[in-house]
């Protein structure tokens, strides 16, 4: 019998619901993700079904999620003008 995947998202490292969950990690195909952002999320609900996640493909997915984390002012100050913005 294939047993099931557990991933689960929380949002402050050290946190209580972080700690709760914490200690099944050792369980295999069980995750504990925290800092989460839609990105992350996303990126590992739509896993194919028929896989299980490798942490090489959560760490992945974590980096790739960090290039979202943008300061908005910086990004519109910092941006080149487009001819057609003139």
């Amino acid at each position: 019998m294939k047993k099931d995947e557990v991933v689960v998202f929380t949002d402050l490292l050290g946190g209580s619901v972080n700690q709760s969950f914490a200690k099944y990690t050792a369980r295999p195909h069980f995750h504990v993700i925290t800092g989460i952002n839609l990105p992350i999320v996303l990126t590992i609900a739509l896993k194919p079904d028929d896989t299980y996640l490798t942490a090489e493909q959560i760490r992945s997915s974590l980096d790739e999620a960090k290039e979202q984390l943008i300061y908005v002012n910086d990004f519109i100050t910092n941006r080149p003008e487009d001819e057609d913005d003139e």
